[in-house]
């Protein structure tokens, strides 16, 4: 690398520093002048991890932390690393990961995908990969916070929560190897023979004391983000500019949900739009997962070489194609384009929004042509 280069890069790093000094400066001002929002704001972040989260993650990250000590990497490559594994082009030992991350949710497959590749047991190449593979909201979450919750019909959980698998393993399809993993699987199969962990008491230590670590870290980004929402949402600008009509409102609530999923879903489930479009919303912003997540990721990732940028920009592509899977399957349920019960005051909407659809669908082709060398 050139010094102009070095010279630059280091120009960049200290503008970047500036300017994230700059917007912190700005935050404790408005903390300090605006203290209410914060407090409300902090509570209800950690009111929701006391009453959610914890109960809910803890448990789930005892029991996974146990299964990863217990071999579990060997057992579930000779069971299901055939079935779930060789078709995504992946080594065996992945299965693990694809198993608790579809159980668990955000962000425990890079969790474990940092883990196995720290402890050697998958190349740097099958982890880069894992990490957008694995990559999925928990059924939990969808089916019950976001279906039940939010849309009062259990029936658009199952369609999201579909659209979210299907996302993943296209993913896995579209970042597939050419060469065939087979040795990698043979090789760690042949030389990581099943061996019983003998002291129980050991490993469920260091399980509860690793899911103790883990949880508070997701709680104290929550709590964190629950602030920065809650101040977000309270300012007056923020107020006049977005919430006054549909179309910009649609647009406040992407922006809330880019930074923290729950909050913008349930903004979007509150819209006077089509349903499908809900969906196709909310579905996007499922699989892209939001900035608070993506900085939880990052937190297991940090001290590896894995590039977040991406990691990033194949999420948001896996949120484009897990909304339109959501819209194709929620026609094909139907059997019929929906009906709409909403009054809208303007009736194009709806032909605007097949438009856009469609012009979407033939853009397909092009889209994956242009963001093919994401996955090389």
């Amino acid at each position: 690398m050139s010094s102009k280069n070095i010279i630059g890069e280091k120009n960049i790093n200290k503008n970047s520093n500036k300017i994230f000094i700059f917007l912190l400066s700005i935050l404790i001002v408005n903390i300090l002048i605006f203290p209410k929002p914060c407090i409300n704001g902090s509570l209800n972040g950690l009111r929701l991890f006391i009453t959610a989260l914890f109960p809910c993650l803890f448990p789930f990250l005892v029991i996974c932390n146990l299964i990863v000590a217990f071999n579990g990497a060997y057992i579930y490559a000779k069971l299901l690393g055939p079935i779930l594994c060789k078709p995504l082009g992946l080594p065996l030992q992945s299965s693990v990961v694809l198993i608790l991350s579809a159980l668990c949710g955000y962000p425990m497959g890079a969790k474990y995908t940092a883990d196995l590749y720290e402890a050697k047991i998958i190349d740097f190449n099958t982890a880069e990969k894992l990490l957008n593979i694995a990559s999925n909201a928990s059924p939990l979450f969808i089916v019950g916070s976001i279906s039940l919750t939010m849309l009062k019909n259990k029936y658009f959980g199952y369609i999201l929560l579909c659209s979210n698998y299907l996302s993943c393993f296209l993913m896995g399809l579209l970042l597939k190897d050419k060469r065939d993993n087979n040795y990698n699987s043979n090789n760690y199969l042949n030389s990581h023979p099943y061996i019983p962990v003998k002291n129980f008491s050991t490993a469920f230590s260091k399980s509860v004391e690793d899911a103790i670590s883990v949880t508070l870290r997701v709680g104290g980004f929550i709590i964190i983000f629950s602030m920065l929402m809650e101040i977000i949402k309270s300012n007056t600008f923020f107020s006049i500019a977005f919430l006054n009509k549909e179309f910009t409102g649609l647009i406040s609530s992407l922006s809330l949900g880019i930074l923290e999923i729950t909050n913008g879903c349930n903004s979007i489930s509150l819209l006077n739009i089509p349903m499908f479009l809900k969906l196709g919303f909310i579905s996007f912003l499922i699989s892209f997962s939001g900035i608070c997540i993506i900085l939880q990721v990052y937190s297991f990732l940090y001290k590896f070489n894995f590039s977040i940028k991406k990691y990033i920009l194949r999420k948001f592509f896996q949120g484009i194609l897990s909304s339109l899977l959501t819209i194709t399957i929620y026609f094909i349920s139907f059997n019929t384009l929906p009906t709409f019960s909403l009054n809208h005051t303007i009736n194009n909407l709806d032909l605007i929004s097949y438009v856009l659809i469609i012009s979407i669908l033939l853009l397909i082709p092009i889209i994956i042509n242009k963001i093919k060398k994401l996955f090389i």
